[in-house]
């Protein structure tokens, strides 16, 4: 499979060029500037915040059949943003990326009420995460119609199996926040949560596109983090009562975060421009 050349962002031709998923990001904290700077609030619809955060109830609730083109688009497509960077993919790379974010979308399926009344609450979550763990590390059989194509893809190098149990790993992390809503929560493991979830996407979007240079991947890793900070932002007054674990601290400093992450990508993204000039 062909690499990147060193130090390009995907989607960044000779490196002169906004690369797709930065443009998003700074969208992203734009709007989340905005949103710091109102004089008065507004209060975000359920509907806005299922668009950053997976909380509607329009994901499927069982699993499908075959990873056909329309069930995967329609688990990916509670994720408009992201589905809209996807679009400007090439079409091989742009099938699998709308693959991992219908896993990242079913992932998020735990974080709801369980329907179940034999196991209830956080521990059915982390049961249907488990599972999904276990079927990446090949321990059970690929019985959900991503598994197969995810698979498939860590086989073929074209996505790494600890950047899909990366957003397992983040998922958990919300999960074990429910158990414990009252234990004192840190910025440091907010940020690594955000990290393993909006951050690792950013890196499997660059997987997928061939990226493998370990500082390109750590500059889409920035522009997931600082994404995810803007979409928390825009969406707080919904998110407040969802059970997501949410930034712990004063919203000017969750601001001033996503903003720092993304100056970082944008600064790499320019010097990498220099050094393709």
């Amino acid at each position: 499979m062909t690499k990147a050349r060193a130090g390009a962002l995907p989607g960044s031709g000779a490196g002169n060029t906004p690369c797709w998923w930065g443009l998003v990001v700074r969208h992203s904290v734009r709007n989340a500037v905005a949103v710091l700077r109102m004089k008065k609030d507004r209060v975000a619809t359920r509907q806005d915040a299922a668009h950053a955060f997976g909380i509607t109830e329009n994901i499927m609730t069982a699993p499908i059949q075959a990873a056909d083109t329309a069930s995967i688009m329609g688990m990916a497509g509670s994720d408009p943003d992201r589905m809209l960077c996807a679009a400007f993919m090439p079409p091989p790379a742009r099938e699998l990326a709308c693959t991992l974010l219908a896993f990242h979308n079913e992932l998020l399926r735990a974080l709801q009420p369980a329907r179940s009344s034999a196991v209830a609450g956080p521990l059915a979550g982390m049961v249907r995460l488990q599972w999904w763990r276990e079927v990446m590390e090949g321990i059970r059989p690929p019985e959900h119609g991503l598994a197969p194509v995810l698979l498939q893809a860590v086989a073929d190098k074209r996505l790494s199996r600890e950047t899909v149990l990366r957003l397992v790993q983040s998922v958990e992390m919300e999960l074990d926040r429910q158990a414990s809503p009252d234990s004192v929560a840190t910025p440091e493991t907010w940020e690594q949560m955000l990290r393993d979830g909006a951050g690792a996407l950013g890196v499997g979007m660059g997987e997928i596109l061939g990226v493998g240079e370990a500082e390109s991947l750590l500059a889409l890793e920035w522009c997931g983090m600082a994404y995810g900070a803007g979409a928390m932002l825009r969406h707080w007054s919904v998110l407040e009562g969802s059970g997501r674990f949410l930034f712990p601290g004063a919203l000017s400093v969750l601001h001033q975060a996503g903003s720092a992450w993304a100056a970082q990508a944008e600064a790499f993204r320019r010097q990498a421009g220099g050094r393709g000039a």
